[in-house]
């Protein structure tokens, strides 16, 4: 019965299109929706966005690595990379600490907790609350987002947010989301193009300032300016005037609640408005 299908980014339509195209769900694509993508924002509303690129000299370089211990999150060849990189002799100055749960694939999990023990300059820390994940980023040169499939790649704008250049996947929607600056992009699934990207970032100091420089400069959607987008297309797609989106506050207390409070109201709001428009059929 869907009218319209808003996928969170450019990649996810493309896919839903090829997944219907083939024939994918319950007799294929709802008949009359129209796929308009509408990218998710890279607010962080529970921290102030840093503008203030990280200082670096030396051969020394901090990575961090966020995201569910998972086989598609990929770090098992982030683990290889540095193993490499330790075998080869260049991994002087290097670390990476790896932050995320554990639950989902305890199995995997085990087989990343079990590579990491012969290497001293990688560590593992496991839920890692609000504040934690805060800390660790303060910490870091840059971050390694090593999965290779993903709807939106939260991670990727995350570490932008905070000043920090992002090596990531060079295709889908992680590459869309780092497009707009602050990454350096390779295969994620090649182990010795990650662990060249790696050396790169912690030894090319030009590079690693212009991609820092381009973190704090590059734009972020907030989470208003899609409120506004979904908003402007529920509209036009039942003729009617943009409807009046409430700016909701930027700022709030650093916890979990707090991140989704923000896009839950924004959501409560259009929906709302969306029924106002007679949008839903019904409900």
């Amino acid at each position: 019965d869907g009218d319209v299908i808003l996928p969170i980014s450019r990649a996810a339509g493309d896919d839903l299109r090829g997944f219907y195209a083939q024939g994918g769900g319950d007799g294929g694509a709802p008949v009359n929706a129209a796929i308009l993508p509408c990218p998710l924002p890279g607010e962080f509303i529970a921290t102030p966005r840093s503008r203030e690129p990280r200082a670096r000299d030396g051969r020394a370089a901090s990575l961090l690595c966020v995201g569910t211990i998972d086989p598609r999150k990929n770090q098992l060849p982030l683990v290889e990379a540095l193993a490499r990189l330790r075998r080869d002799g260049e991994a002087d100055g290097i670390s990476l600490a790896i932050a995320g749960s554990s639950k989902a694939f305890p199995e995997y999990a085990a087989e990343v907790a079990q590579r990491i023990r012969d290497l001293p300059n990688v560590t593992f820390v496991d839920h890692v609350d609000d504040a934690a994940l805060q800390e660790l980023y303060a910490r870091c040169d840059f971050t390694v987002y090593a999965s290779y499939e993903e709807g939106f790649g939260l991670p990727v704008m995350e570490s932008l947010w905070n000043a920090r250049p992002c090596l990531c996947h060079h295709a889908g929607a992680i590459a869309e989301a780092a497009a707009e600056g602050g990454c350096l992009m390779v295969d994620m699934r090649d182990a010795d193009a990650l662990r060249a990207g790696i050396l790169r970032l912690a030894r090319d100091h030009d590079l690693y300032r212009r991609l820092a420089q381009e973190a704090v400069s590059r734009p972020i959607k907030t989470w208003n300016e899609y409120a506004v987008e979904v908003a402007g297309i529920l509209a036009q797609r039942m003729g009617r005037p943009m409807p009046r989106v409430q700016k909701l506050a930027a700022a709030g207390p650093p916890s979990l609640l707090a991140r989704l409070a923000q896009p839950a109201a924004i959501y409560a709001g259009l929906r709302r408005r969306a029924r106002e428009l007679s949008f839903f059929r019904g409900g």
